[in-house]
């Protein structure tokens, strides 16, 4: 409430949109290809209009900008539509884009929660089973695993997205090329709305990488959140298919005040002794730790620890 975030990407035009009636494998390589072809706008200024206050920016060389901004009075809970305007040389409004910014309640906790294989099954392990689980489904057919909605429901005290109590935060290995695609699996699934916290977009000849990032990215993303956010427990969810359970044993044991549980979803068999190792030393820190296969033990031992009711 004291201080505002808000960032985005200028492109030069929006990639063509998913069809929901569509399935099919070429149809969806070509949208997805689309997504990684999109053209960035460097060095252009950006104006935000909030609280009847004028707040410039500009935009970086890869497209991405920031705007930071105390606001002049307390602003209640809630989401908030805004209007960012591309300025011309005359600082006319030359185009426009809408977003929302989010006002959290500082609650008895917040959750940071992973998506590739923790949310949305994904494959991540395998470049290749990840790659044919993009293009042989579209955002309207992506599966989720099994109650995972309702227990985001849950821990969120929302019946329905956008009516949240307890602040979401995606942050995901994913680029921002995926942005789109994400949020209609997403709607779709009714899944609670959330800030979206993603990695640096990337070009098309960078797309065979896709969601195979440095262990450093998604550390310092989560980090600046608990930063911004010093008051406030969270719970971290994930899985040990990736980096997950070292990336949040770092943080945990940088902010043990501020992290009450961590939740891992067992989808790698392989590394479920080395995870059991990690979140062993993070109850000795008094962390709730569980690592789980089916999502109903995650929700049986939130309630047990009382997360949620």
């Amino acid at each position: 409430h004291q201080h505002v975030q808000v960032t985005g990407h200028v492109f030069e035009k929006m990639p063509p949109e998913f069809s929901a009636e569509t399935n099919f494998f070429v149809a969806n390589i070509i949208s997805l290809l689309s997504l990684f072809r999109v053209k960035t706008v460097p060095n252009v200024v950006l104006e935000l209009n909030f609280e009847g206050k004028k707040h410039q920016t500009r935009s970086q060389e890869d497209g991405f900008f920031r705007f930071e901004f105390d606001p002049e009075s307390k602003i209640d809970f809630g989401w908030y539509e805004i209007e960012i305007h591309v300025l011309n040389d005359k600082s006319e409004i030359k185009s426009t884009g809408k977003g929302k910014i989010l006002f959290p309640k500082v609650q008895k906790h917040a959750i940071i929660s992973d998506i590739d294989d923790t949310v949305m099954k994904s494959y991540s392990a395998t470049v290749f089973r990840r790659l044919f689980e993009l293009f042989s489904k579209n955002p309207y057919h992506r599966r989720i695993f099994e109650n995972t909605v309702e227990w985001y429901k849950e821990l969120a005290e929302s019946d329905k997205p956008g009516n949240e109590n307890k602040a979401f935060f995606y942050v995901s290995s994913s680029e921002w090329n995926l942005y789109e695609y994400l949020n209609k699996v997403f709607k779709n699934n009714d899944l609670p709305k959330g800030i979206f916290l993603l990695n640096t977009i990337k070009t098309l000849k960078s797309f065979f990488k896709t969601g195979k990032t440095g262990h450093d990215g998604k550390l310092l993303r989560i980090g600046r959140l608990l930063n911004t956010f010093p008051e406030q427990k969270f719970v971290l969810i994930g899985d040990n298919t990736q980096k997950d359970p070292i990336i949040y044993h770092e943080i945990a044991m940088k902010y043990p005040q501020q992290i009450i549980a961590v939740f891992i979803r067992n989808r790698a068999k392989k590394n479920y002794e080395k995870t059991q190792k990690i979140l062993k030393e993070l109850e000795e820190k008094n962390i709730r730790t569980l690592q789980f296969l089916d999502t109903q033990e995650a929700i049986d031992y939130s309630v047990k620890i009382g997360i949620i009711d």
